[in-house]
C-alpha cells in the first residue's frame, strides 16, 4: 500500500475532519483511537494503533480487550504463532512476514469514576522493519566507532531483547556457559529492556537456578555488556 492509498483508506475512518481521532473496528468491536503509519520507499511497512476509549468516550473495558485479542487470534489461527509476555501485559503474534504486538495498560479516572484500559497495537512487515532497524543500528555503530576511534571495527554486536520472550541472547549464553553451577537448572523469570549507554549495554535479569548446595535460589542481577556483546560485569540487586 502506497502512502496515497493509505491516506485514502483511512480518510473514511476520521471522526471529524481536521482532527486525529479515528473509528477503528476490530472484529465486532468499534473503538476510538489514533493511527501512526511508517513508510519505506513509499510503501506502508508498519503502523501503530493507539486506542484510548470506546465510542461512548469511556476507557476500554476488559471484556472488549479480550474480544480484540480473540479477533487477532482468529487472524493468526492457521499457521501463526502466539506468545504472551506476562510482565509487560504484551501479546505477540507472527505469521509469515506479519508481526502484531498488543499491549494494554489499565487506568482509573477518579473524577469520572471510569476504570478500564488503553491499548497499543503495533502491526509491522518484519523483514522491511528489520532492515530499517538494521540501518539505524549501523549508523549508530558508525557514530560510536567515530567517537571512540575504533575505525569501523566490525566486531560490534546487536544486543537486544527477543521479540518472543524479552530475553537477551548474550546474557543467556554467558549464564549457561560461564556463570551458573548447574546450567540445566536455569529458569528465566523476567527481563528489563536493554539500555544502550556510552560504555555499552545494560539489562536487568531475574532468574532461578540451583546453587552449589543443590537448592534453588532466585537471582536479580544487572548485566553490563560491551559493544561486542561480551558480559563484562554482573551486579547483584536487592
Amino acid at each position: 500500500m502506497t502512502e496515497d492509498e493509505y491516506n485514502a483508506a483511512v480518510q473514511s475512518l476520521l471522526i471529524k475532519d481536521g482532527e486525529s481521532d479515528y473509528k477503528i473496528t476490530i472484529g465486532n468491536n468499534s473503538v476510538i483511537g489514533s493511527i501512526s503509519p511508517e513508510f519505506h520507499n513509499d510503501t506502508l511497512c508498519q503502523y501503530y494503533l493507539f486506542i484510548d476509549h470506546d465510542i461512548n468516550n469511556k476507557l476500554i473495558p476488559e471484556s472488549t480487550v479480550n474480544q480484540i485479542i480473540q479477533s487477532i487470534n482468529d487472524i493468526f489461527k492457521d499457521g501463526g504463532k502466539y506468545y504472551f509476555y506476562e510482565t509487560r501485559s504484551q501479546h505477540l503474534w507472527s505469521k509469515g512476514n506479519l508481526f502484531v504486538t498488543l499491549e494494554s495498560d489499565n487506568e482509573w479516572f477518579f473524577m469520572e469514576d471510569d476504570y478500564g484500559y488503553k491499548i497499543t497495537i503495533d502491526v509491522e512487515n518484519r523483514p522491511i522493519v528489520s532492515e530499517i532497524e538494521f540501518e539505524k543500528q549501523e549508523n549508530e555503530n558508525e557514530s560510536t566507532n567515530s567517537r571512540y576511534g575504533t575505525g569501523g571495527n566490525s566486531s560490534y554486536a546487536e544486543v537486544k531483547n527477543s521479540a518472543w520472550d524479552g530475553s537477551v541472547k548474550q546474557v543467556k549464553e554467558y549464564l549457561k556457559n560461564s556463570y551458573l553451577r548447574d546450567p540445566d537448572s536455569y529458569e528465566s523469570i523476567e527481563w528489563s529492556e536493554v539500555k544502550r549507554k556510552d560504555d555499552g549495554y545494560y539489562v536487568r535479569h531475574k532468574y532461578r537456578a540451583k546453587n552449589g548446595f543443590g537448592g534453588y535460589v532466585v537471582a536479580n542481577q544487572l548485566f553490563h555488556l560491551d559493544f561486542s556483546g561480551n558480559v563484562v560485569d554482573v551486579t547483584d540487586l536487592n
